[in-house]
């Protein structure tokens, strides 16, 4: 017989990637994993697949946001900084994230046309991460 087990939280890897607060993605994860495991128990749903794909739609957009700001952002601290130093809509942006007002996929997409070069110049950050 195979075991059956999901992992949630930081056992699934599920932390925000900046901060490294991971008990939002915990919760979410746990209330998640508890549906899928209702589910299934049930007779509902025939295997555990469906918490995957709810982990997908519910945290890993944002999660991967926030990966591609954290590498454009280590990539190129200096320019970072000055660009928050000097861009009030950056620092409204910023501050709208820390409150929760907005999230990290909600950030990006204000990025508008220069979204691609911010996804260019995160995969150079992990790209020379990768190097070393």
């Amino acid at each position: 017989m195979r075991s059956r087990a999901l992992l949630a939280g930081d056992a699934a890897g599920l932390v925000d990637p900046i901060s490294g607060e991971g008990i939002y993605s915990a919760f979410v994860s746990g209330r998640l994993a508890a549906d899928a495991i209702l589910r299934f128990l049930d007779g509902r749903s025939p295997d555990l697949y469906p918490y995957e794909a709810a982990i997908e739609r519910e945290l890993m957009v944002d999660i991967r946001a926030a990966t591609w700001l954290r590498d454009a952002y280590h990539y190129s601290p200096g320019l970072s900084f000055w660009v928050m130093r000097h861009s009030k809509l950056m620092r409204q942006g910023l501050c709208q994230l820390a409150t929760g007002e907005r999230t990290y996929s909600d950030f990006l997409r204000s990025f508008g046309p220069l979204l691609p070069a911010l996804r260019f110049w995160a995969a150079r950050g992990r790209a020379a991460r990768a190097s070393k």
